[in-house]
Order: C-alpha cells, then sequence, then structure tokens
C-alpha cells in the first residue's frame, strides 16, 4: 500500500510489537494527534479505567476527522473501530515480541521512564508478579494472532510481520 496515508489509521498487534512507536511516526507524518489507548486505560498506580468509561473516554477521540490510535482493547475497537479507515497490523513472531518487552521493561525499570500514563515498570512486576508484562505476551501473543486474523478479514488493513515490512511501509508513506 503506497501513496496517501487515511486520516484516521488504528495500529493493532501484540505487546513489543511497535505499535506506540508506529503510532508516533504516522501521526507525525500526517500531522495529526497519535493517541495511545494504554495511556487512556492505565491510570496513576496501574490502575484500570473500566471497560465502560475507557469507551466513553475513546468516543470524543475517534469522532474527530484525524488521528492514529495504537492499543489493543477489542471492546474499544467493536464499538468504535468502524471509524478507522485503516488497520496498521503489527504482527511480529512471538520471540521478536518477547525480547521487545524485555528490553523495554529491564530499561523503563533501570531509568525510572514514565509509561502508561505516569506509571514506571519495575523488575519485581516484570519478574515477580502474576501481572508481569512478560507473563502478558507469554500468555497472549498466539491468541491475539488467531483473533486479529479473523477480525481483519473484514477490516481495511495491512499485516506487517518484519521490520523490513515496517521499514518498508513508512519509507512508502514518508514517514521513515
Amino acid at each position: 500500500m503506497a501513496g496517501a496515508l487515511p486520516r484516521r489509521i488504528w495500529i493493532v498487534g501484540p505487546s513489543g510489537a511497535g505499535k506506540s512507536t508506529i503510532a508516533a511516526a504516522l501521526a507525525a507524518r500526517l500531522g495529526v494527534p497519535a493517541v495511545h489507548l494504554d495511556d487512556i486505560h492505565w491510570q496513576p498506580g496501574w490502575v484500570e479505567t473500566p471497560r465502560a468509561e475507557l469507551i466513553e473516554r475513546v468516543g470524543p477521540i475517534v469522532a474527530g476527522d484525524d488521528w492514529v490510535i495504537d492499543g489493543n482493547y477489542t471492546d474499544v475497537r467493536r464499538v468504535h473501530g468502524s471509524r478507522a479507515e485503516l488497520f496498521v497490523w503489527l504482527d511480529p513472531p512471538f520471540a521478536v515480541a518477547l525480547v521487545r518487552v524485555l528490553r523495554r521493561t529491564l530499561s523503563r525499570a533501570a531509568t525510572g521512564e514514565l509509561c502508561c500514563n505516569g506509571n514506571t515498570e519495575s523488575l519485581t512486576n516484570a519478574f515477580f508478579s502474576r501481572d508481569s508484562v512478560l507473563l502478558w505476551v507469554i500468555r497472549t501473543h498466539r491468541a491475539r494472532r488467531r483473533q486479529l486474523t479473523e477480525e481483519m478479514k473484514s477490516k481495511p488493513h495491512v499485516r506487517l510481520r518484519t521490520t523490513r515490512d515496517v521499514a518498508a511501509f513508512l519509507s512508502a508513506h514518508g514517514a521513515a
């Protein structure tokens, strides 16, 4: 898919796929807001926003004419996904996603980098918690791929499986 990008793009894929990075690049290219659903979902202290409220809060965003959203919240996509003109499905191999999440988590834990609406990651939570993001990747990667394989059949989308695919897509759209 080369040429002009649509003005409403939704990025999906597993944790560690690069959704936020690609969203930022495409949003900058289009001159539109990048909306990271994790920043809406996770409140300070890693408190989750209730689904109904999350769906409601995303409504005014998707009502706009121009945006790039990244995130996998199925309920949110089910309600608001019809507003997307293109889904960019990042689908890296499991090992790639797991290594990226591990690197990102270690870096954030070491530097205290803020994420997800001002929260921080810790080694304790990454390795010794039932809420570990690493366990999340292990538990959800295959199921997410199955779900998106089915869901994307009926949606305008591009599926990018490798870093080369992503680079080519961004280059084709002047977002590299």
